[in-house]
């Protein structure tokens, strides 16, 4: 379709050739975006909440994986702290609630409208409960993530499908987040570790003899079902053309939300984010220890070939200890440049995921033996 033969004051949405437009998307006129109040809220007080949401994702699962949870046996973990449990179900749990909330707003704004302004236009609480459907209001003000889906489901059932077992996860949320983010303070707490109990719970069922294992089945969960809700975001977003699901790309969030098998085999679980960040710390002083190295003997079977430190700014690294590029040049010296030099002639044959699990093999092959010589190292100072 030729759109110059056209006049300025064409509008597509009025054209019965086009006319399916007006079931792809709300029609918003760009040049009142800033200025009209609601988009405003939506693309820019939302598109923080999703961006928080992706963070709080993140250091709730950090702080699991960096309290690891001890075998015992077969049924039972502990925690060398217990602070690391409650902060990643507070977190996870507030996250997935900020997630729905923003997906219902979006789409009240776009499929009940009235319900919407009642809801922006409110003074208090008490005006939106006198004014707006008790569902709706309950699944905003309430603490109840399965309670806010159902209504997701209710304005457009086909948005998003969740599995049992991601609905199973939000309940666990649900049922933390209400009888139990107060810790100690209510006198009827059973016992004061309910909230370590409950993660040992989800991380045993998972498998209840490894536990690396269970905490990268759980991280492909959680960062699965966040991504499941981003595309959703991302699907309304484009409908009211607003960005409010913009992300920068060395932030916490973006790794958060993009989970793919095709991408490599560090881009499925939020596990894998953490195994990266103890890969790039150890690659790191390996390459500082090995240029340092007066002799390099060929025949040691610890030295392989370092990360080049020529053009890596290790400032942020050294400053705060954490520097999202760096992993990412990490990420792609091991995934790209590394598997390259050992390519296997084989993976030609292997499916993505096969694929993936053979190369983490030779990756984690590798750093093992980084962690031997730099132990024999420490050692020898």
């Amino acid at each position: 379709m030729d759109f110059n033969k056209y006049s300025d004051d064409y509008d597509l949405f009025d054209d019965p050739q086009l006319d399916f437009l007006n079931d792809m998307c709300v029609r918003v006129d760009s040049s009142n975006l800033f200025d009209d109040p609601e988009l405003n809220f939506l693309n820019f007080y939302l598109g923080r909440e999703i961006n928080l949401a992706g963070e709080l994702i993140y250091t709730g699962f950090e702080a699991l994986v960096d309290d690891q949870p001890i075998l015992k046996n077969k049924e039972d973990f502990s925690f060398l702290k217990e602070s690391g449990p409650f902060i990643f179900l507070v977190d996870t749990s507030i996250a997935f609630e900020r997630l729905n909330k923003v997906i219902l707003l979006f789409l009240l704004y776009i499929k009940d409208h009235e319900q919407f302004s009642i809801f922006f236009n409110a003074k208090d609480k008490v005006d939106i409960q006198n004014n707006m459907d008790t569902g709706v209001s309950g699944a905003l003000y309430g603490h109840s993530n399965m309670r806010v889906v159902n209504y997701i489901n209710i304005l457009e059932s086909t948005l998003f499908e969740l599995s049992q077992e991601e609905k199973d996860l939000l309940s666990r949320f649900d049922e933390f987040y209400l009888n139990f983010r107060y810790g100690r303070f209510s006198p009827k707490t059973k016992t004061y570790y309910e909230e370590t109990v409950m993660v040992q719970e989800i991380l045993s069922k998972i498998d209840a003899e490894d536990k690396d294992h269970a905490l990268e089945i759980l991280g492909k969960r959680i960062r699965g079902l966040a991504a499941k809700y981003y595309a959703a975001i991302q699907t309304l977003t484009s409908k009211l053309h607003i960005f409010s699901d913009e992300l920068h790309d060395d932030s916490n969030s973006y790794y958060v939300y993009f989970q793919s098998e095709d991408s490599g085999p560090y881009n499925m679980s939020l596990f894998d984010l953490f195994t990266l960040k103890r890969f790039a710390r150890q690659e790191i002083m390996y390459a500082l220890v090995y240029n340092e190295l007066k002799v390099k003997n060929g025949k040691d079977e610890y030295l392989v070939k370092p990360l080049e430190l020529d053009d890596i700014d290790l400032t942020s690294f050294f400053k705060y200890g954490r520097d999202n590029v760096l992993l990412d040049i990490v990420h792609e010296y091991l995934t790209d440049f590394f598997v390259e030099d050992n390519y296997d002639k084989r993976w030609g044959n292997y499916d993505n995921i096969r694929k993936n699990k053979a190369i983490k093999k030779m990756i984690n092959e590798r750093e093992d033996r980084i962690a031997v010589f730099l132990n024999s190292k420490a050692h020898s100072l």
